[in-house]
């Protein structure tokens, strides 16, 4: 039967054009690096109750059992990271710190894989498509070079060491099995010993030359413990076709959960190991408002064209006084007309009576003359407003 190899890295050629082939971006939580850990979080997400955090928080000491970290470089934690752990671990029984060490990732070891696949199938068929095989050969291997990991920090005397455990560098290489004599995952590898005090291993692997080497071990902290993997490689995205790995990984896995005796711990997925002394302070709201950009720009745009309104209304209005009453003054000339046209005939009180009459006034006592008929009328009129209505 045909071999499906090459119509297959042709539609590889083709989806990926002149770009790269992988993605090899490390630790990436989303699915699509070879790189990436969103296996690993998927997992964790099903067997706790997982929360991501960026720094070493206070917060942690109250609600967290278990704290898993992928380093994204080579080296150990800080001394200010190992004192943190240390307290952590110490302060209360049943945690559990998982460190996962930075080291070879899957992206080279199944890019060289396929470039050596692709080059012989190319050389092969020849032709167009031999030539396409070719050409895709060689960009796995430029994408083998790219995603091959930083080199560890320089040992001294040998050796690296952080407060928590000891690294002892030496060559990454592949393990003929794993634990009961299984064929050891294709990506997986061993490389720094740790040594830490009463260290037992959890994962270990046999070597071609007939020595053990443990790629993970479990370090005591009283009735806590620290886990460190020393190779982040079988349990990345791209070791997950490979039966073994998967088997390592949820093996492993089950182990780092099963430890608690509870289900589901509270877990922390935690992207780096920063130390910060203290939680921040709450947010004030209003002043987000006017300096975080670009709220602030549309704030302070509102504030001056308020400021131009406020202002366009005191031009335009001026000064606002309460409006005068000029009813009573009305009511006193109408009284003063009516009464100087009665004034000859002495009919004062008679006028009197119809003007109170008619603007709902009391009926007036006996007025002397016109000038007290007016005064009346008019007194009494100040007094009621309503009856000059």
């Amino acid at each position: 039967m045909r071999s499906p190899l090459p119509a297959l890295i042709v539609i590889l050629v083709l989806l990926a054009g002149c770009g790269e082939v992988l993605d090899t971006t490390y630790g990436d939580e989303r699915p699509g690096s070879v790189d990436g850990a969103s296996v690993l979080l998927a997992r964790l997400d099903q067997h706790t109750r997982l929360r991501r955090a960026s720094l070493l928080t206070p917060r942690m000491h109250d609600d967290c059992m278990l704290i898993v970290h992928l380093a994204p470089e080579p080296g150990l934690p800080s001394a200010e990271a190992c004192t943190w752990l240390q307290e952590w671990l110490e302060a209360e029984d049943g945690r559990q710190a998982v460190l996962i060490l930075r080291g070879d990732s899957p992206a080279p070891v199944l890019c060289r894989r396929w470039a050596a696949e692709s080059l012989a199938e190319g050389e092969r068929v020849g032709g167009i498509t031999g030539e396409a095989l070719i050409a895709l050969a060689g960009r796995f291997e430029r994408a083998a070079a790219s995603a091959d990991p930083p080199a560890w920090p320089a040992a001294v005397d040998g050796v690296l060491s952080c407060p928590l455990f000891t690294v002892r560098p030496r060559a990454t290489t592949r393990p003929v099995t794993q634990d009961e004599g299984e064929q050891s995952a294709l990506t997986l590898r061993c490389g720094p010993l740790i040594e830490g005090h009463d260290m037992q291993p959890l994962v270990a692997a046999r070597l071609r030359d007939g020595t053990e080497a443990p790629w993970s071990v479990a370090i005591p902290f009283g009735d806590s413990r620290l886990v460190v993997a020393v190779n982040a490689s079988p349990l990345l995205d791209g070791a997950m076709p490979d039966a073994q790995a998967r088997k390592l990984a949820a093996g492993w896995l089950d182990e780092v959960i099963a430890w608690h005796g509870t289900p589901k711990p509270a877990c922390a997925w935690l992207g780096s190991l920063r130390v910060r002394d203290g939680e921040p302070e709450a947010a004030n709201p209003m002043a987000m408002v006017f300096t975080r950009w670009p709220i602030a720009l549309a704030a302070w745009h509102l504030v001056a064209l308020v400021a131009l309104w406020l202002a366009a209304r005191a031009w335009w209005l001026g000064r606002r006084e309460t409006p005068h009453d000029g009813r009573t003054a009305s009511f006193g000339a109408h009284v003063d007309a009516l009464a100087g046209q009665l004034a000859g005939e002495r009919h004062h009180q008679a006028a009197a009576r119809a003007i109170a009459r008619a603007s709902g006034l009391p009926s007036p006592p006996k007025l002397r003359d016109a000038d007290e008929a007016r005064a009346w009328l008019t007194r009494n009129a100040t007094d009621n407003p309503e009856s000059t209505r």
